[in-house]
């Protein structure tokens, strides 16, 4: 089954001097629900309180399309997202080497517990999880495998194999993702 996930709430920030309001926020989410969306990602509430409040409001419109908010892996940041009602939250946290040991400062044992960690608390939260996997192409093959697994044994719902610098060709993406699906048997998203 496809479902067609929307990130421009999340990802269209990213780009420079682009920054929408509240209201402009919920405009689109409504849009977006009348096109037929399945999934919102409505943004990362620990990212700043505007952020938090449009999170907030639009995981009540009513829509149709399910709601997602990102957070790190943290409890007070899944708290947040708790606090915001939507339906789904999608967890993130780097597992490359480069990133591991440059940016986070962790071991790829630490990176495991921390995510499982997050995964558990948000199940017992009642929000469906996705777990991503950030730069997930440049990951050892065999760690991605192993926190993917991981991460399935703790309850998530779906992976998200992120290329996150957008270094795969199209072959060798799909070559990933099949080898994803045939070992952890998960439903994977792609971004």
């Amino acid at each position: 089954m496809v479902q067609i996930l929307d990130t421009t709430l999340r990802e269209g920030e990213q780009s420079d001097g682009v920054f929408f309001s509240v209201e402009e926020k919920i405009n689109i989410a409504r849009k977006l629900d009348e096109l037929g969306v399945d999934i919102i990602e409505t943004g990362a509430p620990a990212v700043s309180p505007k952020v938090a409040e449009a999170v907030k409001k639009i995981a009540v419109l009513g829509l149709k399309a399910k709601t997602l908010a990102h957070s790190r892996p943290l409890l007070p940041e899944i708290d947040q997202v708790i606090e915001s009602k939507v339906n789904q939250i999608g967890l993130f946290l780097a597992t490359s080497n480069l990133h591991l040991n440059n940016r986070l400062h962790m071991t790829k044992t630490q990176a495991i517990d921390i995510s499982i960690k997050g995964i558990k608390y948000a199940k017992k939260h009642g929000l469906e999880v996705r777990y991503t996997p950030e730069d997930a192409t440049r990951t050892d093959i065999n760690f991605l495998l192993e926190i993917c697994g991981q991460a399935k044994k703790a309850g998530v719902d779906r992976i998200c194999i992120a290329d996150t610098v957008g270094i795969e060709q199209p072959e060798s993406y799909g070559k990933l993702i099949k080898t994803i699906v045939g070992q952890i048997k998960i439903p994977v998203e792609v971004h």
